[in-house]
């Protein structure tokens, strides 16, 4: 039997012995790749918050507790436009009140047209709406909400603690349909958003470092000199030594290049290290740091470029900058704007061979689908 066959065998025997992993949806690169230009927050998980800022739009799988402020914007820094919510929520959100804007999209226009929210589940922790003509979906219960000027506001349960519409327009008690539709929704989202980012993480490992690209080390300071091989995207294949660094430096030989970090090692990182020279904001939104094998994600200092640990427990304790996908997330700084906005593109020559056979494809949506599932169960067991 050739590889091919055996592949395809193994495959059909996963997913015959594991018929709810046949119906996860088939992962798409490219639209993980759009995802990350149009969020700046994906959690497929729950997200504990410590009332810091998210910049553009959140997107959480599970529970959110903490606070925090959503859409406050950014003048410089920015992210695509698009229809997403500027805060979803699959599940309950709890804790200190959530705090709801629609600061400026880089200088043109706003991060939400309108600014909204979705929340499958009750909304518990209070919300402060800051920005007017929103639009609240609320699946459970509401406790505690200042509305604002022309905003509509529906909840699928009651109300509680105070409500204040301030100009809004809220219905409550819309009922069960209401709620189990938002909810079917929400869940389809973050089911997508899960199987396309994963599929994106495990194409780019497939990606060949660029030639001529060179890491040198000075005293502590570790520079990455990425080379412009005219694919327009520049890759490094690492491992996790680089963390040993106390500083990081880039230098773009074609700033307009995107550049691809692929970290691999045990799976569990400690971000010790200071971006400076060339590694800052300017930068940013052409940058993945991909780690792929991650389960345990320590971003310690300040870090500029966008994150993609899919599998794993992400803890921030200082600014980001670029778009963040954890499996769960620890947020204890801000994440700022501008989102992935590289050059990247899966249906061009560049990517094209970095994605799995469709045989290949089978086994990673199980392993994928395994990852969901250990999610959700826990998530159920809390609750």
């Amino acid at each position: 039997m050739n590889r091919a066959a055996l592949i395809g065998g193994i495959a059909s025997a996963l997913l015959l012995a594991a018929p709810a992993f046949a119906a996860a949806p088939v992962g798409n690169p490219a639209a993980g790749l759009q995802a990350m230009r149009e969020l700046n927050l994906i959690v497929f998980g729950d997200l504990k918050q410590n009332n810091q800022n998210v910049e553009g739009k959140t997107f959480v799988g599970g529970d959110l507790t903490g606070g925090g402020q959503y859409g406050t914007g950014n003048s410089a820094r920015s992210q695509a436009e698009s229809g997403r919510a500027t805060l979803s929520v699959v599940g309950d959100v709890s804790g200190n009140d959530i705090k709801l804007h629609n600061g400026s999209n880089g200088g043109n226009g706003s991060i939400g047209a309108p600014a909204a929210v979705a929340v499958g589940g009750n909304l518990a922790s209070g919300m402060n709406m800051n920005a007017g003509n929103a639009i609240v979906n609320i699946g459970g219960d509401v406790r505690n909400l200042n509305g604002s000027a022309g905003s509509a506001i529906s909840v699928g349960g009651g109300r509680s603690g105070y409500l204040n519409a301030n100009g809004a327009k809220v219905t409550t008690r819309l009922g069960g349909d209401y709620a189990d539709q938002l909810v079917s929704g929400l869940t389809a989202e973050q089911e997508k958003l899960q199987a396309d980012l994963n599929a994106t993480s495990l194409a780019l490992t497939g990606l060949s470092t660029t030639a001529g690209n060179s890491i040198t080390s000075y005293y502590g300071r570790m520079t990455f000199n990425a080379m412009d091989d005219g694919s327009g995207i520049s890759v490094f294949n690492i491992t996790d030594s680089i963390f040993s660094a106390a500083e990081f430096d880039l230098k773009l030989a074609n700033p307009a290049n995107t550049v691809i970090f692929n970290i691999s090692g045990d799976g569990s990182y400690n971000w010790n290290a200071n971006s400076l020279g060339g590694m800052n904001w300017t930068v940013a939104d052409n940058i993945i740091w991909n780690f792929a094998d991650a389960t345990v994600l320590n971003l310690n200092r300040q870090m500029f470029g966008s994150v993609l640990a899919t599998n794993a427990v992400v803890t921030n304790l200082n600014q980001l900058s670029g778009t963040i996908v954890a499996a769960e997330m620890r947020q204890k700084g801000q994440v700022q704007l501008g989102s992935f906005a590289g050059n990247a593109d899966f249906g061009s020559d560049g990517l094209a061979g970095a994605v799995p056979e469709p045989a290949t494809w089978a086994m990673l949506i199980a392993g994928f689908g395994l990852v969901g599932t250990m999610l959700r169960r826990r998530r159920a067991v809390v609750a």
